[in-house]
């Protein structure tokens, strides 16, 4: 309310959880919030029928519109300029009780991809940015698939020189390119989920000194290429 000033601005209480009666705000502005939306919110707040509701990831899965789905279709944020922006997009924002998280309903994928810096930057750069951010998810989602296809079953699609050097690389590791690729990214993810659980500001170091060494010690023991550790990461 410090940011978003308008006598508009409605906040609904209501209580889930039949042990835990914990209080949820649901907050948007009237007149700019579709009024079909609002009440949908609403209603599958109410449909919630668990025994305890402790924090806005546990409540986010009951309104999400397909809760097994990789994308959500809800998003949680911890920024007030950022949920005040999309308040006044016309979106509703949940805010359950002693949690410093809101959920913001209802979100699309090119949310997603928005981050809330881009709301204090010219179009241009935002543009860039947004560009930018979904290049790197193409990337990072088709980069390893696309380096097994050349290189088990299109390699004429390689230049002759690079050709030459990817066959150098892999010549003394043992394993196959698939099973060298996927070994290699779950050594990744056991090595970020390391880092992030240990406390402190030595988390991500550690995380960072242990993808350097591994990588290094895997190319030294020819258990993986060059090659396939730089596509991973």
């Amino acid at each position: 309310r410090r940011r978003l000033k308008d006598p508009r601005l409605v906040t609904e209480i209501l209580t889930v959880g039949t042990v835990s009666r914990t209080y949820v705000g649901m907050m948007y502005i009237d007149t700019i919030a579709p009024p079909l939306l609002v009440a949908e919110v609403r209603r599958r707040i109410e449909a919630i029928k668990v025994d305890v509701v402790n924090g806005s990831g546990t409540l986010q899965p009951y309104i999400d519109d397909h809760p097994q789905s990789l994308l959500p279709t809800t998003m949680i944020t911890e920024r007030p300029d950022r949920a005040a922006a999309y308040l006044s997009e016309g979106h509703v924002v949940l805010f359950v009780d002693t949690s410093p998280h809101a959920i913001i309903c209802p979100t699309t994928f090119w949310s997603l991809m928005q981050t809330a810096e881009d709301y204090y930057l010219r179009w241009p750069f935002g543009s860039i940015l947004r560009y930018i951010r979904t290049g790197a998810l193409i990337i990072s989602l088709v980069l390893p698939a696309f380096y097994i296809a050349v290189v088990n079953y299109h390699s004429e699609m390689i230049p002759t020189e690079m050709m030459l050097f990817l066959a150098q690389s892999r010549e003394p590791v043992p394993m196959p390119a698939v099973v060298e690729l996927l070994l290699m990214e779950w050594v990744f993810e056991l090595i970020r989920e390391a880092g992030a659980r240990i406390p402190g500001i030595i988390g991500p170091t550690v995380g960072l000194v242990a993808s350097l060494v591994l990588g290094q010690a895997a190319v030294e023991a020819r258990i993986v290429s060059p090659i396939t550790i730089l596509g991973v990461a």
